[in-house]
């Protein structure tokens, strides 16, 4: 019995259209994630750098939900947080032993350990990366000074440079922590400089996706 065998065609032209949704939030993610990478870098160079812990505790974060994008570059720790928005007068921070004040005030002691930092009250060399600018103050009489008397150079041991040190330290975080206290801390706005630094680069990503996610769309 004789048979015949015919092939049939079918092109679906539309099949871009019907990945249109997948496309675009597949290439918007990509542009979203290299834009995060760019304002983590540029809020880096915003933020008050000690040992760097407010740069390593940024994060970010891309969440999707068909075309619906969010980035979100944050960071959990509190001096992040202070940083960014200030703190106002009247909160005395924590400056005991283990404190951040008292280890950075560790670092400053061992750091000056040859050249003797003053410790007074308006040490504004040490102090005034932290503060707001002190206030006016009257200057007080100097009392009489009837002769000066001649000191010594005393050689210290390990032990005595140690526990020089370490008074020296406790001293410079309990007189930081007053200063921070008296005057606040002023906000660096972090966050908003580096969106605003890139706001033109925020909107050429965008451009870039859509234009990548059309293309391959029209492809299909």
């Amino acid at each position: 019995m004789p048979f015949a065998i015919g092939f049939r065609l079918i092109a679906h032209k539309d099949q871009g259209l019907k990945n249109a949704l997948p496309i675009l939030a597949r290439n918007l993610r990509g542009g979203m994630e290299g834009l995060g990478k760019r304002l983590k870098a540029s809020a880096e160079t915003r933020m008050r750098r000690d040992r760097g812990d407010s740069q390593k505790s940024l994060r970010i974060e891309v969440k999707t939900q068909q075309a619906n994008i969010q980035l979100t570059v944050y960071s959990t720790l509190v001096q992040a947080f202070v940083d960014a928005y200030g703190m106002g007068r009247g909160k005395f921070p924590p400056f005991g032993v283990g404190s951040n004040i008292y280890k950075w005030a560790e670092r400053k002691a061992a750091g000056n350990e040859s050249k003797k930092v003053r410790l007074e009250g308006s040490n504004e060399r040490v102090l005034s990366s932290l503060t707001r600018r002190p206030r006016a103050r009257t200057a007080r009489p100097l009392a009489k000074v009837n002769r000066i008397k001649r000191t010594k150079n005393v050689t210290l041991n390990s032990d005595q440079r140690r526990r020089a040190k370490k008074k020296d330290a406790k001293r410079l975080a309990f007189l930081a922590a007053r200063v921070v206290f008296e005057r606040g801390i002023r906000p660096t706005h972090w966050n908003k400089k580096a969106l605003d630094a890139n706001q033109a680069r925020i909107l050429q990503e965008i451009r870039n996706a859509l234009s990548r996610a059309a293309t391959e769309i029209s492809r299909g």
